[in-house]
């Protein structure tokens, strides 16, 4: 949990956001341009005056509803620096007209990958033939990569899972995506 570190600064918009599960309201709107660098820095744990959501991408960060283990979750939050409840999103050729990113910084688009060791098949370290999800995920996230050109990065807790992402992507033959162990 995140604590105010600064007493003179309202945490309610950006608690309202890291706990939101049912927001519908724009980042933007619900933690203005001035003051979001501010309020996020007197939350967060990373240093004063540093503000988690990097501004300088195309995309924007936009509150929404994502089902998953706390654990994910929590991998998710360690990877990215991005409050529970927040994604990228970026623009693509695709039916909703965008993708979403678990976060962007640096000029890298992120994703954690959490406890899919489960979906591989102990026999080949491949992904399970019905297992199509990751598949699918790629070939947006590669939509989005080739409208944008922006860089992306997979991040994977265990070790084990890399090959069989590395193998998906090279059978749907996306290389856009790069994809890293990161415990």
């Amino acid at each position: 949990m995140l604590r105010c570190r600064a007493p003179d600064i309202d945490p309610a918009p950006l608690a309202k956001l890291e706990k939101t599960v049912n927001a519908s309201e724009d980042f933007a709107k619900t933690c203005p341009r001035k003051a979001r660098a501010a309020t996020q820095a007197a939350l967060s744990t990373e240093p004063v005056g540093v503000c988690w959501a990097d501004l300088t991408g195309p995309g924007e960060w936009k509150a929404e509803n994502e089902s998953m283990k706390a654990s994910a979750l929590a991998y998710q939050v360690r990877i990215t620096s991005v409050p529970a409840g927040m994604v990228y999103r970026l623009t693509a050729d695709t039916k909703s007209g965008w993708v979403k990113f678990d976060g962007f910084k640096n000029g890298t688009l992120l994703d954690a990958k959490h406890e899919y060791l489960g979906l591989i098949d102990p026999k080949t370290g491949n992904f399970y033939k019905w297992y199509k999800s990751a598949a699918e995920e790629a070939q947006r996230q590669n939509k989005a990569f080739e409208r944008h050109g922006i860089p992306i990065v997979w991040h994977c807790s265990e070790a084990d899972a890399v090959p069989a992402f590395k193998a998906m992507l090279k059978a749907e033959r996306i290389t856009s995506i790069t994809v890293v162990y990161t415990p």
